[in-house]
């Protein structure tokens, strides 16, 4: 779902007047809408290592080297050499003095480590990106900025877990007279997500308010 699309769900759900265009946002709420809107999304892809967040790369290695420059900031969560799994070892120092092991790999300073090899070899490594969302032309980018970009939240998934995340976000208070149908199905959305998706929990989401914090730790 785009930008626009969820802002017009949420501007709905908080009996605001949807638009047709994304520059008719120019009202004060409208904007704290629209910030509350990419908060949320940004914060739930955030919240787990999910199956649609993660990427592949290929890096060619030559023979005997030890250390192969990677993207800044690259979150590696699984890595093969030749097809072959390699390990993660926290222990670069072994790798850097080549004391480490063949089915193993380490990082230093934005480089995968691994042992040399005789013949030139391929790299593969599976990370998670670190964007929330996609422009009209397919780039990923950190947050919802613009009417026609998306989220990269599966649609089935966006409108519980955003839209009604953003309501309970900018409305701030559990008494209010929709709060608990908002909590309702974006928990329920949130467990259907988890539910369809691998991931590994990282910290559960929270939507912060004034004098509470509302976790979603359990399901």
């Amino acid at each position: 779902m785009n930008y626009l699309e969820l802002t017009n769900l949420t501007l709905q759900e908080l009996n605001y007047k949807t638009v047709s265009d994304f520059s008719e946002l120019v009202k004060p709420d409208h904007k704290k809408i629209l910030e509350t809107v990419s908060r949320i999304n940004e914060n739930l892809t955030n919240t787990c290592d999910w199956a649609f967040l993660m990427r592949e790369i290929d890096i060619d290695v030559p023979a005997n080297a030890t250390a192969v420059p990677i993207p800044i900031g690259l979150k590696i969560k699984a890595a093969y050499l030749d097809g072959s799994p390699l390990e993660y070892s926290d222990e670069c120092h072994r790798f850097l003095d080549k004391k480490g092991y063949y089915g193993g790999f380490s990082t230093f300073n934005c480089q995968v480590l691994i042992m040399p090899r005789e013949k030139a070899t391929k790299l593969k490594l599976f990370y998670k990106t670190k964007n929330s969302a996609k422009t009209a032309d397919g780039e990923e980018i950190p947050r919802l900025t613009n009417g026609s970009d998306t989220t990269l939240i599966p649609d089935q998934h966006a409108r519980n877990v955003v839209v009604f995340g953003a309501c309970m976000q900018f409305k701030s208070n559990p008494e209010h007279p929709k709060y608990k149908h908002w909590l309702r199905l974006f928990t329920e959305g949130y467990s259907q997500m988890r539910a369809d998706s691998e991931f590994i929990v990282e910290s559960p989401p929270k939507i912060k308010l004034p004098r509470w914090t509302v976790g979603f730790d359990r399901y």
